[in-house]
């Protein structure tokens, strides 16, 4: 991700929190971090769940969304790590 590509990007995920304190220590972004340290200042964490129905998302967050996002990377899957493979 080159910060010129997004102005807000915006991730969904189930623990906001932790999630964004992950992104701010995680090895693979440390190119975009020495590039630009304040990306990380950019980044909406949109707290919600794939397995639910409309994410889980409230109103505001999905009409937020309908009115900023354009692109969307769907990278999302759920998964079940007690079960067999």
């Amino acid at each position: 991700m080159k910060p010129c590509l997004f102005s807000s990007p915006y991730t969904l995920s189930d623990a906001s929190d932790t999630k964004r304190k992950h992104l701010s220590t995680a090895w693979i972004f440390e190119k975009l971090k020495e590039e630009t340290p304040e990306f990380l200042d950019k980044v909406h964490v949109i707290p919600g769940d794939v397995s639910l129905p409309n994410l889980e998302m409230n109103g505001g967050d999905t009409q937020l969304l309908l009115e900023e996002v354009s692109v969307v990377f769907h990278c999302a899957a759920v998964v079940n790590f007690t079960k067999p493979l």
